[in-house]
């Protein structure tokens, strides 16, 4: 599931409860998965070829609103589900 437009990945190692106690503890504690993906060298070659004007937030934010999505996936590589949202850019910039 590599593609050119593929910014970065985020493993979330989990088991079901009853094989992991620290996966039991983490689900009664709600804990959320976070992660930081840079993708400023892929903003770069996106200026590159003329789709993005500038890495100012003016150019970028909506640039990314439009094209910015996720994706989970099994570890069978099977698609779960596909997600956008502009509730991504809440933290953005």
């Amino acid at each position: 599931m590599v593609t050119p437009t593929l910014a970065g990945l985020s493993h979330v190692f989990a088991a079901p409860v009853e094989a992991c106690d620290n996966c039991g503890r983490h689900e009664q504690q709600a804990v959320l998965v976070s992660n930081t993906t840079p993708i400023t060298s892929m903003l770069l070659d996106y200026m590159e070829i003329g789709e993005l004007q500038s890495l100012h937030p003016e150019h970028v934010k909506p640039f990314l609103i439009e094209r910015l999505k996720w994706r989970v996936v099994t570890v069978s590589v099977r698609l779960l589900f596909v997600h956008r949202s502009m509730s991504l850019m809440t933290n953005f910039l």
